[in-house]
């Protein structure tokens, strides 16, 4: 871990990225305690201003974030924690209005198996981030109409 949350910082990242996402989810994969770890340092790690670095972080994150949630040990008591930080992490990354980020996340809220956390966070602090999200891209004319898609989806499939 020491060596690997480390290169998400390096200016090359965007060449080994694929490969680095894997070693991470098979890190994940084999040894679920780690994930915590992988994630915190990940945010840790947040690029400032490399908006395609960025993409590539939050498409990592969130296959992680699948893979954790379908893992057979998986504990929401657990993860709770990690995983409201990432949302706000998203949440604030939605506010930039980069149209390739912006694009990505509303792939990640519209995407089903991620949207299990919604169901997982009993306290609804998940679900009001993602729905606030929502509403405020939804008055960019750029992306209402996904936006309003998605908030359609989420308010079914209550």
């Amino acid at each position: 871990i020491k060596v690997i949350i480390p290169l998400h910082t390096c200016r090359k990242y965007i060449d080994f990225s694929p490969q680095l996402s894997y070693i991470c989810r098979t890190l994940v994969n084999k040894d679920h305690g780690m994930v915590r770890k992988i994630l915190y340092g990940m945010l840790r790690y947040w690029p400032k201003i490399d908006s395609i670095k960025e993409e590539a972080i939050i498409d990592e994150i969130s296959y992680i974030v699948k893979d954790l949630i379908v893992h057979p040990q998986f504990q929401w008591d657990d993860n709770r924690d990690i995983l409201r930080l990432i949302i706000d992490k998203f949440v604030e990354c939605g506010k930039t209005l980069h149209h390739g980020i912006v694009t990505k996340l509303l792939c990640i809220f519209a995407d089903q198996q991620f949207m299990q956390l919604l169901g997982l966070d009993q306290s609804g602090l998940i679900h009001q981030k993602i729905m606030n999200c929502l509403e405020d891209l939804k008055d960019n004319k750029k992306f209402k109409e996904e936006a309003q898609d998605i908030i359609k989806n989420i308010t079914e499939n209550e």
